[in-house]
């Protein structure tokens, strides 16, 4: 909430505006941090965070869907089954997964922090994958672009590439 609040302001910046979020985006900023350090002083166990179905070799790459905090619903397999449905129309084969993080979700003060979490184990996982992907693809909705973001990252940190997007 805190970040959409900031968002707002800095769209629409007036004077009042301006000053509020200057006055205001230390606390933001300190809130934050108290989040984070409570989150670090006790992190979720995320070693259990593994793909229930590797993905199985000669495939054209990965596709990652993570849900937001209400779980995987019918956008998200909408997402997934639309993906699919392109890629055979194009002769692609890809590993296409709704990855169901659910179980470490805890409180919504949390759910940031836990999400990343998840996403840098799938993303140290991946980039662990042999034959190494020709392809990563990752969707987050809402509090899974959290985990969307981190998984991108480990990938990309455990196999010194380059982002081609973000």
């Amino acid at each position: 909430m805190s970040l959409i609040i900031l968002a707002i302001s800095f769209c629409a910046p007036t004077h009042r505006r301006t000053t509020a979020v200057r006055h205001l985006a230390p606390v933001l900023v300190a809130s934050m941090s108290k989040g984070e350090a409570r989150y670090r002083a006790r992190p979720t166990d995320v070693s259990a965070a593994v793909l229930a179905a590797r993905p199985t070799w000669p495939h054209d790459g990965v596709v990652l869907i993570f849900h937001g905090a209400g779980g995987p619903d019918r956008e998200t397999e909408d997402l997934k089954a639309a993906v699919l449905r392109a890629d055979r129309r194009v002769g692609v084969e890809r590993f296409v997964e709704v990855f169901d993080w659910t179980r470490w979700l805890g409180g919504s003060d949390r759910a940031a922090f836990e999400s990343q979490a998840v996403g840098e184990a799938l993303g140290r996982q991946l980039a662990a994958d042999e034959p190494p992907l020709r392809s990563l693809h990752v969707v987050g909705t809402s509090v899974g672009g959290f985990a969307a973001d981190a998984c991108v990252t480990a990938f990309v940190e455990a196999c010194q590439v380059t982002r081609t997007s973000t």
